[in-house]
């Protein structure tokens, strides 16, 4: 069988690389190639094939940025997507998985003429509608959805969430299938992978880039709200992403709350090499966000069996089992937050159990190769 994995910005690098290894691991005899561009792979074990179809010239033009690369990569992206409807003729895959549409009105059409040959098309739904929400999303959308013949959606929240836009116009076509964890891809990693947290410190971790979204305003708040009670305690709070946000309004909020002390800022790219160590020195992933469908970072905490503390949103409701795998919170609410981080600062036992709990579960819920075998049955 000939599957494509369609996503050509790599919008989710690490999704893609862990499902085509896992489907690749399980099913050898298949031919798995990533169409997306990436080039920073070369330390990676890839048993699959990828294909750096879109971006390529202008990716190699250094001296393009801003606005002005954004246009060229525009266009050139109008001529590929052209382009790739002759790959796709002479390859005649018999499965094309959708993971991303980059230029949507575009990506409509060249898929909608996609469709009109014997080519299963499945899209994996990463977001009901994009956090930036436009007024005409909800009907872009509605045509989106209509072009493959298969939706692969999360959780049953994702599953709610598209019936209350569109009723049970898309019921028949979706197949809901967990997001998985990344073990794929750490593996890789063992040597990092013993790395642990032992000094007498609890450390928490905001982790991921930093928009506007993920609620790091409401994290500082709380860290502020309790820094009295905390001050004389071993505590330290990680914040390490690149900012894509304007960064000053938290700023503000660690100047007005005087809370410098608490925190270990990294504002920058961190490469996977670092993750495992990062992971494995912290004790909780804290997940403040406003507006979520799923998380990567949540999957990623689990992979290396660290407890979340979340708010209570989307697919992060269905992945936390309240007090054994993390906490969950009301969104926005900072007083709440705030007494759940000082609960576990007072009674680090609560720590260790869920981290126990974690490491010991015998779920295969998010295991890799069953959510391979789950989405090659769909495949089929």
């Amino acid at each position: 069988m000939k599957i494509l994995i369609y996503d050509p910005g790599n919008f989710v690098p690490d999704y893609n690389y862990c499902l085509c290894k896992a489907l690749k691991d399980n099913y050898p005899e298949d031919e798995i190639v990533l169409i997306a561009y990436e080039k920073n792979w070369d330390k990676r074990q890839t048993n699959f094939k990828l294909n750096n179809f879109f971006f390529k010239i202008v990716e190699n033009i250094k001296l393009l940025r801003g606005p002005i690369k954004k246009i060229f990569k525009g266009i050139e992206y109008l001529v590929e997507l052209i382009l790739f409807i002759f790959y796709v003729i002479r390859k005649s895959p018999d499965v094309i998985h959708i993971q991303w549409f980059p230029v949507l009105i575009a990506d409509i059409i060249v898929f909608k003429i996609i469709g009109y040959f014997d080519i299963k098309l499945i899209y994996t739904v990463h977001n009901v509608l994009p956090h930036k929400e436009k007024f005409y999303h909800k009907w872009v959308y509605n045509i989106v959805y209509k072009i493959p013949t298969i939706l692969i959606i999360h959780s049953d929240k994702y599953k709610k969430n598209i019936e209350k836009l569109y009723g049970t116009a898309f019921h028949k076509k979706i197949h809901i299938i967990p997001h998985g964890d990344f073990k794929k891809l750490y593996e890789e990693y063992q040597l990092n992978k013993n790395v642990n947290n032992n000094s007498d410190k609890i450390i928490f971790l905001f982790f991921g880039l930093i928009k506007e979204y993920k609620g790091l305003d409401i994290l500082l708040k709380a860290v502020g709200r309790i820094k009295d009670q905390i001050k004389d305690k071993q505590v330290v709070f990680k914040i390490y992403g690149k900012v894509k946000t304007d960064f000053s309004q938290y700023e503000k909020i660690i100047q007005n709350k005087g809370i410098e002390n608490l925190l270990d800022l990294r504002f920058e790219f961190i490469d996977e090499e670092e993750i495992p160590a990062i992971f494995h020195s912290c004790d909780v992933v804290i997940l403040p966000y406003k507006n979520i469908y799923q998380s990567g970072v949540a999957l990623l905490a689990y992979t290396f069996d660290i407890p979340i503390i979340a708010s209570s949103l989307g697919g992060l409701k269905e992945l936390i089992e309240e007090g054994k795998s993390g906490i969950l919170f009301q969104k926005n609410n900072v007083k709440e937050l705030s007494e759940i981080i000082y609960d576990l600062v007072r009674n680090p036992e609560k720590v260790d159990k869920m981290k126990m709990y974690i490491k010991n579960k015998e779920t295969k819920k998010y295991d890799l190769n069953i959510i391979a075998q789950k989405t090659h049955e769909l495949y089929v």
